[in-house]
């Protein structure tokens, strides 16, 4: 009696993870959707080309630094930026990194700090038709030298 008791116990064992098994809920590791992340579209400078009105807000502090145009082309070439106050405007160095602009400029004579020599390194994304990005700002006075990281919006001015 006993074996026909554990002969019946195993086939109810057998018959619920049978019936657990096709509970099994869909779309788990096995799914056939694709979720592969589409990597973005690749900017081209042609997609700058223009006038921008650019703010300049500081990191730490949310506060304008400065407002300032920059020209862009649709080459690497051209590319400028113009502070207020300045009669020349500052050429930029460009390049692009998959979806990101990348500018450098300077040395060149600070609009915020009277007296220094900045460099700077930005980088910024073309979204919904605004430039938006980072900026560190590397300030020279003497033999010290300060950093301030920045905050970038731009919009198209023509």
């Amino acid at each position: 009696m006993l074996e026909g008791a554990r002969a019946v116990h195993w086939t109810c064992l057998t018959l619920c993870a049978l019936a657990l098994g096709g509970c099994k809920k869909t779309g788990g590791a096995a799914s056939t959707t694709d979720t592969t992340a589409t990597a973005p579209a690749r900017l081209r400078l042609a997609d700058l080309a223009g006038k921008w009105t650019m703010t300049a807000t500081n990191e730490a502090n949310d506060s304008v630094l400065v407002t300032y145009e920059m020209m862009a082309t649709a080459d690497t070439t051209g590319w400028s930026v113009l502070y207020p106050n300045h009669t020349t405007p500052i050429p930029l160095h460009v390049h692009v990194d998959a979806d990101s602009v990348i500018i450098d400029a300077g040395p060149y004579a600070s609009t915020a700090r009277s007296g220094a020599m900045v460099t700077i390194h930005s980088v910024s994304r073309l979204r919904v038709g605004e430039l938006a990005g980072t900026m560190t700002a590397r300030y020279a006075l003497n033999a010290t030298e300060s950093v301030v990281y920045i905050r970038l919006d731009g919009r198209r001015s023509q």
